[in-house]
This record gives structure tokens, C-alpha cells and sequence, in this order.
């Protein structure tokens, strides 16, 4: 494909634009706005069709559309104000008007046989699936998918990309986005305001922003599923659930939410994490308003969350306070030395339980706070860098 330069006065290859067809071309026409190619050709296999291009941001062309003719397509003619194509054949002519309204998908699977970019905006319901094969979803245009009520939708072996706010969007709480061996890459803000998230195999949040979460319901982990949140994503939980302050829900021993890098706020409201696997690689922040804190445990073994800080990996609780209610020693596993848990000056760790650090080290800054229960206290390497304030529950 190729473009005029009017000041060089000569055609310029656009080498992004490369279509390529298993038919003969029998018409081709752009609409008048130059955004979209109608194509009028006859595959190898004899059947007659109109397929139409968009042109993306990047000057890519992407299908939108297409429709089967009983007759060869003879002319194609764009209206020069109206969003209408007059499609001539050798069994007379028709119109089609391009319509950029809502889609409806209800209970389908589509698969991607390269990558995608979604231009239009499209209703959710049933249970919709959309495999990606390894390819791209990309989100950065207007399109825009909305979960309808009760709704499912699947987003599976796919790597997700320039979603903005309401991109994918869940209408009311009963609305769900499931993710499947998923790489999502975020680079700005987003709020997710209702509805529920599920995490099933392995899952990759990856990029460089904000990540709101303030739905009642929880992110689901299902069994041996794990989900990665990497370098540069900040998880804000801003949840107004008294009575269950949960951001994550394991569904067995083996789920897993491995935190590379990463940075986890939470609300006044607070944020208990029970049951399952959390993994701490790299350095990772927690930081809580003040309030309730970030709370490991409820003080029943059976609902202890295992926190695994790994060598040379540091969690630490830059701001409001942390709360340890693990029963079992075993719930707090380091790599070696290296491993280490961080309270900031002004923080508050608060033990209901013993905390047992391993062969790891606790590392208190000045002024620092150190709450415990009577018959608690921390098992292994402990030092501060100055002063700090000891209170009993």
C-alpha cells in the first residue's frame, strides 16, 4: 500500500500495510474519511466476498468486517458524507451501511489468528471466550467490552495491552473477567469499581501504573493457579467491605500471588490475607492508611496464609501497620540471610501470634513500633537502626 506526499510529489511505500490474500482483487475503494478499505474479491476456493479494513494508529489494517456475495464484485463505492458502501455485482447492486454501534456477543469462543486491536465496543453475555493464541489484544483504541450482568467473560494465552479505564468494563458485581495464562501489560491508571476478577493457571501483570481495585468482591486465585503482579504495578485495595476485608481469594494451598517488585497499598478499611500463597520477590512495598493494617492470619492454623520471602528479597512496611495473626511457624518462610522484613520508622508491627523469621532478619527502623501479645515475639534475627517503641497488646 502506499501514500501520496504532496510536498515530495511522489508515492511513499507504507510498509506496515502489507495485506495478504489467498483470492483474486477484483475492486477495492476507501471511504472518504480514509479510515476504512473495502476489499471485493474471489477466494481460491470460488466463493465471492467484501471484506473492509480499518487503519489503525500505526497505519496497520485491521479486519472489521466482512460479507459473502452470490456474484463477483464489479465496483465498490463509498457515500462522500454518509457511512455507506454501494457494492456493484453481476447480479445488480446494494448498499451497506458501516455501523459503529454496540456488538453483542452471547455464549461464542473467538480465536485470534494474529494480533488484534479493538476499534468498536461491544456487550458481554453469557459465557464468551476469547483465545488469543499467543497473540495481542490491543486495548489502546476507542473499543471497549462491557460485561453485562452475570456475564462471563474469558480472556485466555493472550498478552493484553493499553487497556484504559472502562476499556473491559463490568457493569454491576455480578459481572466477571476471568484470566487465563494471560500477560497483561498496564501503563496507566485504572479503577476497578465492581464485579470480580478470576485467575486461573498462571497469570502476569506487568507495566508501570496504578491498579485500583474497589469492588466487594474479591480477586479469585483458583487451585495451583499463581498470579504474578511484576515490576512497576502498584495494587491499590480501596474496598468498602467492612465486614471482609479481602483483595484476594485462595482456592486451595497452592494458589499463589507472587509480589516481584512490586507495591501493595490499602484503604483505612484494611486488607487480611488467609489461606494460600504469598511470595515476595525482589523488593516489594505494603504500606495501609490508618486503620485496620495489612493482616496475615486470623489466629486459626487452617486459614494461615504462608508468607514467602525469598534470598535477597525484601518486604517492606513503609507506612500504617502490619498485623501478624499466622498460628503455625511454618506460615513464614525465608530463603536465607538476605531475606528480610522491613518496618519503617513511624510503623507498627503488631504480633498476635510468634513470628518465626527463619534465617532471615526483621530490620526496624527508628522510631519504629513493636506491638505484642503476651507469649509472642519474634524468633530469630532481629536489629534497628536506633530507637524504637515497645507496647504489649
Amino acid at each position: 500500500m502506499y501514500r501520496y506526499d504532496y510536498r515530495a510529489r511522489q508515492l511513499q511505500e507504507m510498509t506496515t500495510s502489507h495485506l495478504l490474500f489467498d483470492s483474486h482483487i477484483s475492486s477495492l475503494n476507501w471511504s472518504a474519511n480514509g479510515q476504512y478499505l473495502a476489499v471485493g474479491k474471489i477466494r481460491s476456493n470460488g466463493v465471492h466476498q467484501v471484506e473492509l479494513y480499518q487503519l489503525g494508529d500505526l497505519e496497520n489494517l485491521y479486519l472489521v468486517n466482512g460479507y459473502t456475495l452470490d456474484a463477483d464484485v464489479l465496483h465498490l463505492s463509498w457515500g462522500h458524507e454518509s457511512p455507506h458502501l454501494a457494492i456493484g455485482s453481476e447480479h445488480g447492486t446494494c448498499t451497506l451501511a458501516l455501523d459503529n454501534g454496540l456488538f453483542t456477543l452471547r455464549d461464542v469462543k473467538l480465536c485470534l489468528n494474529s494480533t488484534v486491536q479493538l476499534n468498536i465496543s461491544g456487550q458481554i453475555e453469557g459465557r464468551c471466550v476469547i483465545n488469543g493464541g499467543g497473540h495481542i489484544l490491543d486495548l489502546s483504541t476507542c473499543g471497549s467490552l462491557h460485561i453485562q450482568p452475570g456475564a462471563t467473560l474469558v480472556l485466555e494465552d493472550m498478552i493484553v495491552k493499553g487497556c484504559k479505564q472502562e476499556t473491559i468494563h463490568c457493569v454491576d458485581e455480578t459481572s466477571e473477567l476471568l484470566l487465563r495464562d494471560v500477560i497483561w501489560v498496564q501503563e496507566c491508571p485504572i479503577t476497578f469499581s465492581q464485579g470480580t476478577m478470576r485467575i486461573e493457571n498462571e497469570v502476569k501483570m506487568r507495566g508501570d501504573a496504578t491498579i485500583t481495585y474497589q469492588s466487594s468482591r474479591p480477586i479469585t486465585i483458583m487451585p495451583h493457579a499463581t498470579f504474578n503482579i511484576d515490576r512497576g504495578i502498584t495494587i491499590s485495595y480501596e474496598s468498602f467491605n467492612r465486614e471482609q476485608p479481602q483483595l484476594f481469594t485462595f482456592m486451595d494451598e497452592a494458589s499463589r500471588l507472587i509480589l516481584r517488585n512490586a507495591a501493595l497499598h490499602v484503604s483505612s478499611m484494611g486488607l487480611v490475607f488467609t489461606q494460600g500463597n504469598v511470595v515476595i520477590e525482589g523488593d516489594v512495598s505494603f504500606a495501609s492508611d490508618p486503620g485496620k493494617g495489612i493482616t496475615f492470619g486470623v489466629g486459626d492454623e487452617s486459614c494461615d496464609c504462608t508468607v514467602e520471602i525469598r534470598s535477597g528479597a525484601t518486604l517492606t512496611i513503609s507506612k500504617g501497620s502490619l498485623h501478624y495473626k499466622n498460628k503455625s511457624k511454618e506460615s513464614l518462610i525465608t530463603g536465607n540471610a538476605s531475606s528480610c522484613l522491613y518496618i519503617c520508622s513511624g510503623v507498627k508491627l503488631c504480633l498476635f501470634q510468634p513470628l518465626n523469621i527463619g534465617s532471615g532478619l526483621v530490620l526496624f527502623e527508628k522510631n519504629a513500633t513493636l506491638i505484642r501479645a503476651a507469649n509472642t515475639g519474634i524468633v530469630g534475627g532481629v536489629s534497628s537502626q536506633g530507637d524504637i517503641t515497645y507496647h504489649t497488646l
